[in-house]
């Protein structure tokens, strides 16, 4: 645009401008990746788009790679997987698709506890979570289904991972079935009679 001394206007006009398109799903997950990083505790550990084999074609070099958004080490060594979602689930119900990826990746990373995390959109929330469960062979593993508001009277909050750090930091909030958090420090637990979902996490 620059070489083309074009420049950015929010204003109508009758002359042909370039367009910027960002892939917010991009976006959202490096933007998420940085705050996060630079909010962990100094004992846990992060990654971004760690990668694993998960399939091989026989007798060839072909390969099909997963890799999730974010790997969180905590300081017992206790992973978590998360994989950052731009768009709004129907409800706390994710797609086929994002339940399948973490459940792929929860087996993959020896873990019992995957995160699906969206953005929030709901006036007096700062933090909303609702944990389901993956029935298999195995074992019982659990995908929680967080959302999380970014924004603070229409701006970037900086504050925004308060409730999500306070939420990985302790193992009793995780396993609950659904938090849900209005202000800092004022954590709403609601807990669902379903003896399934009382999976431990750790």
């Amino acid at each position: 645009m620059l070489l083309l001394n074009y420049r950015p206007d929010v204003r109508g006009g009758h002359n042909h401008v370039l367009a910027i398109l960002f892939d917010m799903n991009q976006l959202w997950e490096e933007y998420f990746f940085r705050r996060l990083r630079r909010a962990l505790p100094e004992s846990w550990n992060i990654q971004s788009q760690a990668r694993k084999v998960f399939w091989a074609l026989s007798g060839t070099n072909q390969e099909k790679i997963i890799k999730p958004d974010i790997v969180l080490t905590n300081a017992e060594g206790k992973n978590i997987v998360i994989d950052t979602k731009w768009k709004t689930p129907d409800g706390f119900v994710p797609s086929d698709e994002d339940l399948k990826q973490i459940f792929v990746y929860n087996d993959h990373w020896d873990t019992k506890f995957g995160i699906l995390l969206y953005p929030l959109n709901e006036p007096g929330k700062k933090f909303k979570c609702r944990k389901g469960i993956f029935k298999n062979a195995k074992e019982i593993t659990a995908c929680a289904v967080v959302k999380i508001d970014i924004l603070e009277g229409g701006k970037l909050d900086p504050n925004f991972l308060e409730p999500f750090i306070e939420y990985l930091s302790k193992p009793e909030l995780m396993e609950k079935n659904e938090v849900e958090l209005d202000k800092p420090n004022e954590i709403s637990i609601s807990l669902v009679s379903l003896p399934v979902n009382n999976v431990s996490v750790w």
